[in-house]
């Protein structure tokens, strides 16, 4: 699946408390003992529960030209070292997620989460700083709360103290950096809780200005069996594939089973799902594939359709009409939209001050790479 930028919005970090904790926490129990660090001679910072270690207040500069800083960046005399961020991009790639993924794609990748990281632990340092500035409460009873909703979610079998243990993290080390996350978020939810909601006028101002966001278009919810065929085939090959083809949906038509049929021999990434695509609307499978299922009664077992894939045999389960939302049936789902679009401007605009008022350097990354983005591989069509 592509990688999704993560956005430092106010949604994200004032839900951070409980989930931001336990993610660096297995993280942490997850990091690899082969990976090399790139670029520096620096030990990484001592407490290996906390995003953050104490700098200089600027990033250094390299030993001679050509040479990497230890330090990737530095926000008001708090540094983030080069060690560390490059262990926890080591740690976000070796998801199996990106394991197929061509070199180049993968340095892109680097360079992008990189990116991220930095950002994110700009933001994280900005907010805690003036978390400490404004001198925000934080209640044993919320701490302890907390800790209960992450020993929760630790996986069955495992404990947190075993978890801290593994990842070389005391338990004082764990709970500062709780403490740090829930006074962010009491910051955050003081700035937040006093704006205005969205209002009836708002709403229905919205409904009328935004239609195609309410109108739905023709979908359809349907299986198929895929026999693949290369595009370079020449003709005796796609012979025979049509053959197996044809053979698959005699069987269907004599009353085989199609969810069993399609485990058995469907050669698409469907198949162990027994050939089921989901639901979809046009524009979302190749031309030749979204016309046959569009023009199916449902199922039925339709007659074989060629895509440049191979050959396949569709089944159409369920199909909905075009319709629209009255304004009643959207207006929660408005509301939410407003009510967040506002949060969210008041939080980029709150750290947009906090920026400004900020020393903040960031070194140059190893190679020169280009902060370059990496598209996704959307969605191309029944070659699942």
């Amino acid at each position: 699946m592509p990688y999704k930028r993560p956005q430092p919005t106010y949604a994200t970090i004032h839900f951070a408390a409980c989930a931001g904790a336990l993610l660096l926490l297995c993280s942490a129990c997850g990091k690899k003992d082969d990976v090399t660090p790139v670029g520096s001679e620096t030990p990484p910072a001592q407490n290996p529960g906390v995003s953050v270690s104490e700098g200089s207040g600027s990033a250094p500069s390299a030993d001679a030209p050509g040479s990497v800083s230890p330090v990737a960046a530095t926000v008001n005399g708090v540094s983030l070292q080069r060690e560390e961020l490059n262990m926890r991009v080591a740690n976000a790639l070796s998801n199996p997620q990106y394991a197929q993924l061509p070199p180049q794609t993968r340095q892109m990748l680097a360079k992008r989460m990189e990116d991220d990281m930095i950002q994110n632990f700009v933001t994280r340092v900005l907010l805690k700083t003036e978390a400490e500035r404004a001198a925000v409460d934080v209640a044993e009873s919320n701490v302890v709360a907390a800790i209960s909703q992450i020993e929760n979610g630790i996986p069955e079998g495992r404990t947190l103290q075993e978890m801290l243990a593994q990842s070389g993290t005391t338990m004082e080390q764990f709970r500062e950096r709780l403490v740090e996350d829930i006074r962010i978020r009491e910051l955050l939810s003081g700035k937040m809780d006093s704006l205005p909601k969205a209002t009836d006028t708002e709403v229905e101002a919205y409904y009328a200005e935004n239609p195609d966001e309410f109108t739905s278009g023709e979908s359809m919810t349907a299986r198929h069996i895929l026999i693949k065929v290369e595009p370079d085939a020449d003709a005796e090959t796609k012979a025979a594939k049509r053959k197996i083809a044809d053979g698959h949906r005699e069987a269907l038509l004599g009353g085989k089973d199609f969810a069993e049929l399609a485990m058995e021999a469907s050669e698409g990434p469907s198949g162990p799902q027994g050939g089921s695509l989901g639901t979809f609307g046009r524009g979302q499978m190749v031309k030749p594939f979204e016309d046959a299922a569009f023009a199916q009664e449902i199922d039925a077992i339709g007659e074989i359709v060629e895509t440049r894939f191979g050959y396949h045999i569709i089944q159409v389960q369920k199909r909905d009409d075009a319709g629209v939302r009255s304004l009643d049936e959207a207006r929660t789902e408005i509301e939410a939209k407003l009510n967040s679009d506002r949060q969210q401007e008041t939080f980029a605009g709150f750290i947009e001050e906090l920026r400004a008022k900020a020393d903040i350097t960031i070194a140059e990354a190893p190679g020169g790479l280009p902060a370059a983005g990496l598209e996704g591989s959307g969605l191309e069509g029944p070659g699942r």
